[in-house]
C-alpha cells in the first residue's frame, strides 16, 4: 500500500482532505506512512472513517480505539446506544436488502439474515450502535481534534447494500 504525504498534503504541508475513508483490509504501512496517518488525525484534525477488519492495521486500531478480537456471525438487529448526532433522526430498523439493479451480481450476503462481521473491543463511551452485544459503529475524537469512526461493514458481507447501514455511513 502506498500512503504518503504526496497524496494527502499540499505543498505547504496542510492536509488536502478533511476525512480519510480507510477500506484497506490487511494493510501493512511502513513507519513513515504510519506516522503520517497518526499525525494527520491526532495533530492536524483530519477525520478517519475505517471499515470492519481494517482495524487489523495497528495504527488504525489505535486511532479508532477499536481492537479486533476475531470474527462473528449473528442474526441480531442493530440498535443505537443512547443519543448521538450520527443516529439522530434515523430509523434503525434493519431489513434485508432489496435485490435491485444496484445488486448486479446478486450478492447472497445482501439478503442473508445472518451477517458476519469483525468482533471488537471498544470503550463503552465510543459505541454508537451495537449488533447484539457487539459494537457495530463507534465514534471518538482524538486529543488533537480529528474525529474517527469505525463501521463494521465489509465487502464480503454486503452490509452496505442494506439501507440502514448506508444511512449510518
Amino acid at each position: 500500500l502506498r500512503f504518503d504525504a504526496y497524496h494527502v498534503l499540499d505543498r505547504s504541508g496542510r492536509p488536502l482532505y478533511g476525512t480519510i475513508i480507510w477500506n484497506v483490509p490487511g494493510a501493512q504501512l511502513d513507519p513513515e506512512a504510519d506516522a503520517l496517518l497518526r499525525r494527520l488525525v491526532t495533530q492536524q484534525g483530519v477525520g478517519l472513517v475505517a471499515f470492519s477488519d481494517t482495524v487489523l492495521t495497528p495504527v488504525v486500531a489505535e486511532l479508532t480505539g477499536v481492537k479486533s478480537t476475531g470474527k462473528y456471525e449473528a442474526a441480531i438487529a442493530l440498535a443505537p446506544v443512547g443519543e448521538h448526532f450520527i443516529t439522530r433522526g434515523l430509523r434503525i430498523a434493519e431489513t434485508s436488502a432489496k435485490v435491485t439493479g444496484l445488486l448486479r451480481n446478486r450478492w447472497a450476503g445482501a439478503a442473508a439474515e445472518v451477517v458476519g462481521g469483525t468482533a471488537v473491543e471498544a470503550r463503552e463511551d465510543a459505541i454508537v450502535v451495537r449488533r447484539g452485544g457487539r459494537p457495530f459503529l463507534t465514534a471518538r475524537q482524538t486529543p488533537g481534534g480529528g474525529h474517527t469512526v469505525w463501521l463494521d461493514s465489509e465487502r464480503t458481507t454486503a452490509q452496505l447494500c442494506r439501507q440502514t447501514v448506508r444511512d449510518l455511513f
